[in-house]
């Protein structure tokens, strides 16, 4: 077990940790299965009087298959539910692929006109599903099949009037049937730690990002055939998945669709230029795992496998990290950079309080926070000074916005006080990309907004109302 397991995952739910950060929050969940039933239950009872047939639902996706993700930067959660219309050869009643698309897109838009959470539909509809958009980061898309009665078989509906060989349950099934019952959830999390990487790695260069399910059938298959049964802790189960999906890939860049399919017998659509990026990345995510798993203690651990994670990762409370000592092939401590943190009521103002002790005892919401190293004249040649921001809480939470990090210009980064709970500034010193010191700074924001210094006088009539004559 690497000496970061840790912090990848804990039995403790209150503990903060890899998977707990990128994975969403039991209220969240529930957010999403309430506005998911809603709107089922409408789509069931609607459709089936408009077209008089029998239509289920049935959840897919990475929602199904317990590996969904918080997505980064407030960006919106992608549920998939599929529409289910059921008719056999014997049926008087019979659609085309592409009115049976015009039914469902109907019905979404009659429901959004009544529904308080929906902000829009898009409309026209997608060529494979529909599409509504909710409150909270939240999208769900519906794309529509037929459920033949007669022989169990279905096919997806697209709006070009085509019908594909399409069966996500089948995915559910391989899924489980590739995995040990007992080992699926950390072959789930592993999963969402090579999802979240992802996201993070390719959010400037989209193109390159492999698709989730593309992800998750590489992380399944080399799980199932390298880490079952090993009993490791989640940073090496992870350590040991990249190498063997690196390996897999590196031999060939065809990744089969694990079932039938007509649109996607290769879940691997990515270009020659944009696969070679990718495996770029791969690598670079290869070499940090294993670079991490040989560190003898979990603050040099972390600070390797916040390479790859980055602000994902929470830290362990130390007062300074480590530079690389390459002749003992360990780290050792060093000086940690020395911060000012000044809060004031407007970005740039004059500040209200100075924290010089570690530590931001109260900001107020809505408060502006500005951080500035005061000992840089100790930082080592060729420093890289990074700002990381690392966000916990519902608050922050609910907004999927977990931090995010920004190189320093050499003066001052200023932060906006947002979210109430207790947050963490990170200041890192690095020098070619390992961390060297680390300074971390505590921020406690209150859920208030900063009282008015001096309060509006009050009206003539209410001062002079207790006055005697």
């Amino acid at each position: 077990m690497g000496a970061a397991a840790g912090l990848f995952y804990s039995t403790d739910a209150e503990q903060e940790t890899l998977n707990k950060r990128v994975r969403p929050s039991d209220n969240q969940l529930e957010r999403l299965r309430a506005r998911k039933d809603d709107l089922v239950e409408h789509l069931k009872r609607d459709l089936r009087l408009r077209c008089g047939l029998a239509v289920s639902t049935w959840l897919q996706g990475s929602y199904k298959l317990h590996t969904l993700i918080r997505p980064l930067s407030k960006q919106d959660y992608d549920v998939d539910v599929g529409v289910y219309f059921e008719w056999g050869h014997s049926s008087a009643i019979k659609l085309m692929a592409a009115e049976l698309r015009d039914e469902l897109q109907q019905s979404l838009l009659d429901f959004a006109t009544n529904d308080e959470y929906v902000k829009r539909v898009e409309d026209p509809a997608k060529d494979r599903c529909s599409r509504a958009y909710y409150e909270k980061h939240l999208h769900i898309d519906l794309p529509g099949y037929h459920y033949s009665t007669d022989t169990g078989e279905t096919r997806l509906a697209t709006l070009k009037g085509a019908w594909e060989v399409s069966d996500p349950e089948k995915m559910v099934d391989w899924f489980q049937d590739r995995l040990d019952g007992d080992e699926r959830a950390q072959a789930r999390r592993v999963v969402r730690y090579l999802k979240a990487w992802a996201a993070l790695r390719f959010q400037d260069d989209r193109d390159a990002q492999p698709s989730s399910l593309m992800l998750t059938v590489l992380a399944a298959d080399a799980f199932a055939d390298e880490v079952q049964g090993l009993n490791v802790g989640d940073d090496e189960a992870l350590k040991i998945v990249v190498e063997e999906v690196f390996d897999r890939l590196s031999a060939s860049s065809v990744v089969e669709n694990p079932v039938e399919s007509d649109q996607d017998r290769n879940l691997n659509r990515l270009g020659d230029d944009e696969f070679a990026r990718f495996m770029d990345a791969l690598e670079r995510i290869r070499s940090i795992a294993r670079n991490a798993l040989q560190a003898d203690d979990e603050p040099d651990a972390a600070a390797i496998w916040t390479e790859a994670f980055d602000y994902l990762l929470p830290l362990p409370d130390v007062p300074g990290m480590a530079e690389a000592d390459l002749a003992k092939g360990s780290m050792v401590l060093v000086a940690a950079p020395s911060v000012r943190v000044a809060v004031s009521a407007e970005k740039g103002g004059a500040p209200r309080q100075v924290f010089t002790n570690g530590q931001v005892e109260l900001a107020y919401r809505g408060e502006w926070l500005r951080f500035s190293v005061t000992n840089r004249h100790l930082l080592p040649m060729r420093a890289e000074v990074r700002w990381v921001v690392r966000n916990v809480g519902e608050d922050a939470y609910d907004e999927n916005d977990l931090g995010h990090s920004e190189l320093d210009d050499g003066t001052f980064h200023d932060e906006y006080a947002e979210y109430h709970g207790r947050h963490f500034m990170d200041c890192e010193v690095r020098v070619n990309g390992r961390l060297y010191a680390l300074t971390r700074i505590p921020v406690a924001i209150t859920r208030t907004r900063m009282p008015l210094r001096h309060p509006p006088r009050r009206p003539a009539y209410t001062r002079l109302r207790g006055r005697r004559g």
